[in-house]
């Protein structure tokens, strides 16, 4: 999803899956107007990152990847073991259904180019990490964008988030799944841009 403004300023970490891994990121140096995390990318950025923004955006993201319900818990870690399991051998295959659970098409890379370990150690991460909410609890405003129909990250997610934050606005996305940045990039983009515009930013220069 890529604001249609070619003249913004853009930063886009790059977690290495397909590519070298840098555990340092090269943050900017002023102030984020806006910044944009979908799923586990809550999880990954670096506080430092929410101290600077101004405007978050959380597409198909959640507290915690498990629900607190016992059954609803079971389920979800046996897809995270599932998949677990089948990183090791198959990485192509895992992240072809992944893919397709998603809703979204995307091209993939060869096995030989896939991080493996990197893939294992952020599920192990996902699998056991609750993102501490007040991290993100003084951020003016905050757009939570879910896709009704995800089958990764159950919507509900989201309103949890919404119900424990100030200014936060959550928007369910009907026909839209995981996938929603890549399948419905146009509309997220206009969510975003009403919001910046709410709250005061022009288009133009959102990152400036």
């Amino acid at each position: 999803m890529v604001p249609p403004d070619k003249r913004l300023k853009l930063f886009f970490p790059d977690r290495g899956y397909f590519s070298s891994y840098r555990n340092e990121l090269d943050l900017p140096v002023e102030g984020i107007n806006l910044l944009v995390c979908h799923s586990l990318g809550l999880h990954l950025l670096p506080e430092t990152l929410f101290t600077k923004c101004q405007v978050l955006v959380l597409i198909g993201c959640f507290q915690a990847f498990h629900a607190e319900t016992e059954l609803d818990v079971s389920i979800s870690r046996k897809y995270v073991r599932s998949m677990l399991q089948e990183l090791d051998d198959r990485p192509r295959r895992v992240l072809q259904k992944f893919h397709k659970n998603c809703g979204s098409r995307l091209f993939l890379h060869k096995e030989e180019c896939i991080n493996r370990k990197l893939l294992i150690d952020d599920l192990l991460f996902l699998d056991s990490n609750r993102f501490n909410l007040d991290t993100i609890g003084d951020i003016p405003r905050v757009l939570l964008l879910h896709g009704v129909k995800d089958k990764i990250v159950p919507v509900q997610r989201s309103r949890d988030i919404a119900a424990k934050l100030k200014n936060a606005t959550l928007v369910e996305v009907e026909n839209a799944g995981h996938g929603l940045p890549l399948t419905h990039p146009k509309m997220c983009w206009d969510l975003i841009s009403e919001t910046l515009t709410d709250s005061g930013y022009a288009i133009l220069g959102v990152l400036n």
